[in-house]
């Protein structure tokens, strides 16, 4: 995600198994309370981590268009794959390993361009994991527990953004379709992310009413009230790469540039820091194409239930308020500027 800012610290780490076409690992955030985001299929899902316990242990398998996903975790020692982060790309070394646990370490050398490494799809489709927000001299990482196939290590910004990872070896796992208890968990959460991201359409389709009439005080308060349908299907949005930059991009971000700046929180500078409306129907009339976009890729995508358990697990991880957090100001009225919440 080169431009969307989703601040992970340098040294956390993500972990659960991935492949092709399916929802990505977890990652952990720190940079806002989602205390509402808690709610909605929160049930479901922790169903699922207690179902998996039962079923796989340490994994499960998913279908998809590419390559196995959702394996157990290979025997032994995780695999180590270093990546160097250079203005002329980021070559993985080595770039063979064998399926099972990987763990990824990131580190910035010199460049000043390239900021976050991300593991993704063979097609660039998906982001399965990433390190971000590295500036020179500062190093991080993410494990996964990777099934075969080919993937690619990408570095936006980079003369060569993108480096071939291929993963030999055989998947493992116990298929969770087996279990009726997980199959009735992937089906209510696909139905509760494309009821989300069809809400999500509607709300800021009234957003942008208000903004297209010029009622500056009606947008201020739909601006919230469409944008809480983000934050419920956000772990499932991230993935989409660009879409998630385009729909909720972040100014923080090192290596986002102002006039390709747009989604909700470039309206939410419009709103409460400018003051002003101009511009703003053209930025509004874009956020809507592109989560008109986003919802048809999520009512065509395939979940996972132990990437699903992974995600509920970090969403209570960040449902608390860090102190820079707890204030009276409402907090979508300072998060375009600021990573801390």
């Amino acid at each position: 995600m080169s431009t969307h800012g989703r601040r992970q610290e340098p040294h956390e780490t993500t972990s659960g198994p991935v492949g092709p076409g399916l929802v990505p690992a977890r990652r952990l955030s720190a940079r806002r309370p989602l205390a509402r985001r808690a709610g909605g299929a929160g049930v479901t899902v922790l169903a699922t981590v207690a179902a998996l316990g039962a079923l796989t242990g340490c994994g499960s398998s998913g279908g998809g268009s590419g390559p196995a996903a959702g394996g157990g975790s290979g025997s032994g020692k995780p695999t180590t794959v270093s990546i160097d982060l250079t203005p002329q790309g980021c070559l993985p070394k080595p770039a063979k390993i064998s399926a099972g646990q990987v763990e990824f370490t990131v580190t910035n050398k010199d460049a000043d361009a390239v900021s976050e490494a991300e593991l993704r799809t063979n097609d660039l489709a998906k982001i399965l994991g990433e390190q971000e927000n590295l500036t020179p001299g500062l190093s991080g990482g993410f494990t996964l527990t990777i099934q075969p196939g080919s993937y690619k290590i990408s570095c936006p910004g980079a003369t060569q953004p993108h480096a071939t990872l291929t993963v030999s070896g055989k998947a493992s796992g116990v298929a969770w379709q087996s279990s009726p208890q997980l199959s009735a968990a992937v089906q209510g959460y696909s139905s509760y992310v494309s009821h989300n991201t069809a809400t999500l359409v509607t709300s800021t389709q009234k957003f942008c009413k208000a903004i297209n009439a010029g009622n500056m005080e009606q947008a201020r308060v739909a601006y919230p009230q469409a944008r809480v349908y983000y934050e419920r299907i956000e772990p499932v949005a991230e993935i989409w790469g660009d879409l998630d930059t385009q729909i909720d991009g972040r100014w923080e971000n090192p290596v986002t540039v102002k006039s390709q700046f747009t989604g909700f929180h470039r309206l939410e500078q419009l709103l409460w820091e400018d003051n002003t409306l101009t511009g703003a129907p053209k930025l509004c009339s874009g956020l809507v194409t592109h989560e008109q976009q986003l919802l048809k890729l999520v009512r065509s995508a395939q979940y996972n239930p132990l990437e699903m358990a992974s995600g509920a697990t970090d969403l209570r991880r960040s449902a608390t308020p860090t102190p820079t957090c707890r204030s009276s100001t409402p907090t979508w009225t300072a998060r375009w500027r600021s990573s801390a919440c």
